[in-house]
């Protein structure tokens, strides 16, 4: 037997070493990329098509809006999605049940394998700076709970008119649906009408909003605008002013004890709309009563002598 090297077992110790750190790493990356084409492969890839969305750099907010959110999703899952971007609010609109072209998305013809809110579903994500927001509109079309989603950047018009006033927050814990139309039990009908009114005239749109009988016994729509010419078109307007008044009265006394019965839960949301409703009233009532004033000079009559104290 020859001399023994001391080289040797250095060798044989550091070789296989080596050898077994690059195996480590070469069997990393097929791991890593099956099971990645693997969740690619469950995701449902039904998508809502956004591309009618143009908003510029300038006009872009710190809110993004999301589409096709799965019927089951909750906050949690939205604050998941947005790992890393810490979004500061996620908040929702009164329903409106139908589509506005130019604000919704267009649901493709196929049917999504997983079930999801409709377009005019309309779910909101507020980011510390729209920066951050324009960040967070590149994770469109990746996958919440398996469903696909589509987001698109708003407005500062939006935000600053229908946000502020009408999106309310939904609490963690239960589906952004269910919350949703549990709110809206508790919430008077006359609520949401008022809110998508004043909506539909920010907009742009003649969208027509169905009213509880006893407010206008149809559809309710305010022309606040229209100065009466003759004594017909004085009472009509006189009509609806007088109307407003009372609708805005009967929301008012509800009001506290509305807030009183409900849980803690819907209480802060309720309160929030009913007083941005109460506030979009006040402000039509008075723009009808200068209306009405105007109509009194151009008809030439002056106010009924029941008026005067």
């Amino acid at each position: 037997i020859g001399p023994i090297s001391r080289n040797k077992p250095k060798t044989f110790l550091n070789a296989p070493l080596r050898t077994a750190k690059k195996a480590v790493r070469k069997r990393k990356r097929p791991t890593t990329t099956k099971n990645y084409k693997q969740t690619i492969s469950n995701i449902d890839n039904w998508i809502p098509d956004t591309k009618h969305f143009t908003i510029g750099k300038e006009e872009r907010s710190n809110y993004v809006r999301l589409h096709g959110l799965p019927l089951h999703a909750h906050p949690e899952h939205i604050k998941k999605f947005f790992s890393g971007l810490n979004p500061d609010r996620i908040l929702v609109l009164p329903s409106h049940s139908s589509v506005i072209p130019q604000w919704d998305a267009i649901a493709p013809c196929e049917a999504p394998m997983i079930e999801r809110h409709p377009s005019h579903f309309r779910l909101f994500v507020k980011f510390k700076s729209s920066l951050i927001a324009g960040t967070a509109i590149e994770r469109s079309g990746e996958a919440i709970e398996g469903a696909a989603v589509a987001l698109t950047m708003t407005t500062k018009s939006d935000a600053n008119t229908l946000l502020r006033n009408m999106a309310v927050d939904v609490p963690p814990g239960m589906s952004i649906g269910a919350f949703l139309t549990e709110l809206e039990t508790h919430l008077p009908t006359i609520v949401p009408s008022v809110l998508w009114n004043t909506a539909s005239k920010h907009l742009g749109i003649r969208t027509k909003v169905n009213q509880p009988g006893d407010l206008t016994r149809g559809e309710f729509e305010y022309e606040c605008n229209h100065n009466p010419s003759n004594i017909s078109g004085y009472t009509l307007l006189a009509n609806r002013h007088n109307t407003l008044i009372e609708q805005y009265e009967k929301l008012k006394l509800s009001a506290v004890s509305l807030c009183a019965q409900e849980s803690s839960k819907f209480q802060q949301a309720i309160g929030f709309l009913v007083s941005a409703a109460l506030n979009f009233l006040s402000r039509d009532i008075e723009r009808l009563d200068q209306s009405l004033s105007r109509g009194l000079q151009t008809i030439g009559i002056h106010k009924p002598v029941a008026d005067a104290p």
